[in-house]
């Protein structure tokens, strides 16, 4: 919530802009984009090198951010034969506001609100941005979660899309709806996209923590966006079947049964209830094109339910008994394949063959959804749409009581006068 608290939406008289914050984000631009800031006869004669390409620059307005994307004068030794992709430091402008209660200041590290802007972009273009931090700046959300850096080339298997400049107003408008949410569904998505921009970070160390973190992404969504209540077929297919065997051995009359049914769904309900809510939200939100451009073999859509059942066990699995994925979902060019689920009782492998999402493809399912749910009209919420303290608190980005935060921490929390803000 650090770019929607330093937004100015809520009590404008508390805000005051105080400077411009300035700084860098990295992300991929496609070569080709970068040549069409230049003419026929400028490429020609840099060609042939008679000329050096005059500075250009792209900008794009989300709002109160100002994004450039400066273009090199030669940003490539062969202008012929570029390559597909550039890595670029492209320069971002923010306001910052002094947002304060009484004398206490209350605005948290601008480092903090690029990166939430870096997350939403992430998810917008699907290729994987982060926030520049200056060397020697070790502030806590900003370094230590960018696992990846863009300037190496591992195999990312989850992303497959670029900045595109020529889509530029498409990423404004997302970034509009995203900034006019109310807060519950705006935090539920902060949550979401954070998760998903790990998950590609994550992706060529452990593909297990990437899947990991995508299943957390749809829950995030789904708590605010699905409303779908449990039911007794949302226990495993293990436990109905024991429940099943118990009810025949002990002919147990079908009222006593769908009472003691009604009670361990009653205890269950929040364990169900997640997985129903990732499920039914998937379902909800995925539309039918995305099988028409997404290429999705040995997938069958209908039976979509039965697999994301398989992807909930699993991330489970590796959750509470770290059992990693199998490298099996590493695979590419498919969408789901077979593997067996370890049966602790036994040690061994259960007899059900689960047909699991590849990590790529469920990559792609989720943001998918994600941006489904932040294109569509969502109706208000009953309860009024004010800034939640205690929330905020929990998050720090107000400032907690001086004996209860680290030194660092307490410096990004606080800012305290005396010390610059960006």
């Amino acid at each position: 919530m650090w770019l929607l608290r330093n937004s100015g939406r809520y009590k404008p008289e508390q805000y005051e802009v105080v400077h411009k914050w300035r700084g860098r984000i990295a992300l991929w631009v496609e070569a080709e984009q970068y040549l069409s800031a230049y003419s026929k006869e400028e490429l020609a004669a840099a060609l042939e090198g008679r000329v050096r390409l005059p500075p250009r620059e792209f900008s794009v307005e989300f709002g109160e951010i100002a994004l450039r994307i400066p273009i090199p004068q030669k940003p490539w030794s062969d202008l012929a034969k570029p390559p597909p992709l550039f890595h670029v430091h492209a320069e971002i402008a923010l306001p910052l506001r002094d947002v304060t209660k009484g004398r206490d200041q209350r605005f948290a590290s601008p480092y903090a609100v690029v990166r939430e802007f870096c997350d939403f972009l992430t998810v917008a273009t699907g290729s994987y941005v982060i926030a520049d931090v200056p060397e020697g700046v070790a502030q806590p959300g900003t370094v230590g979660d960018r696992p990846y850096c863009p300037g190496a080339t591992p195999r990312l298997p989850i992303t497959e899309e670029w900045f595109r400049l020529d889509r530029k107003q498409e990423y404004v408008n997302l970034f509009e709806r995203f900034m006019g949410l109310d807060w519950r569904r705006h935090a539920a998505f902060v949550d979401a996209f954070r998760c998903y921009r790990l998950a590609i970070g994550f992706a060529p160390i452990s593909p297990s923590t990437a899947y990991l973190l995508l299943v957390s992404a749809v829950e995030a969504v789904a708590d605010a966006f699905s409303a779908a209540d449990p039911s007794f077929e949302d226990f495993p297919d293990q436990f109905r079947r024991a429940f099943q065997s118990w009810q025949n051995d002990h002919r147990v009359r079908p009222e006593v049964a769908d009472s003691l049914k009604t009670r361990l769904l009653e205890a269950q309900k929040g364990l169900l209830g997640a997985s129903r809510k990732f499920r039914q939200v998937v379902a909800n939100y995925l539309s039918p094109d995305f099988w028409e451009r997404t290429p999705h073999v040995g997938l069958d859509p209908g039976r979509l339910d039965e697999h994301l059942r398989a992807v909930y066990d699993a991330r489970s699995k590796f959750a509470h008994e770290a059992l990693e994925f199998g490298i099996e979902v590493e695979t590419l060019g498919v969408a789901v394949l077979p593997c067996y689920a370890y049966d602790p009782a036994t040690r061994r492998r259960r007899e059900t063959i689960q047909k699991v999402l590849t990590l790529d493809f469920f990559a792609k399912v989720t943001r998918a959804v994600l941006l489904a749910i932040l294109r569509a009209d969502h109706p208000a919420l009953e309860e009024e749409d004010v800034d939640p303290e205690n929330w905020l608190l929990g998050r720090g980005i107000l400032e907690f009581p001086a004996d209860m935060v680290a030194p660092t921490a307490l410096w990004v929390t606080n800012n305290p006068p005396g010390k610059a803000s960006g």
